[in-house]
């Protein structure tokens, strides 16, 4: 992505009959692949509460979108929501 690209962040929330879908991507340079790192601080954070309200039940993904930019993904089960 240029300097004067504008990023675009798309968000997305979905409820299948199982989970309820948070998915965010944007179009900027994507995760570094090829980097061994932790994940950061505000994605740690958020593991550690949702692994305190739903233990194993929820799951979290991450990736790199084939047209450039990142993804990210947290499927919460439905069950104990409100519609």
């Amino acid at each position: 992505m240029r300097a004067d690209q504008k990023m675009v962040i798309t968000i997305n929330v979905e409820k299948t009959k199982s989970a309820l879908l948070i998915k965010v991507a944007d179009t900027g340079k994507g995760f570094d692949d090829n980097k061994k790192t932790k994940r950061g601080i505000g994605l740690a954070n958020c593991e550690q509460r949702l692994k305190l309200i739903y233990g194993n039940s929820h799951r979290i993904e991450k990736g790199n979108a084939t047209t450039g930019g990142a993804w990210f993904c947290i499927s919460l089960p439905i069950n104990g929501l409100q519609s």
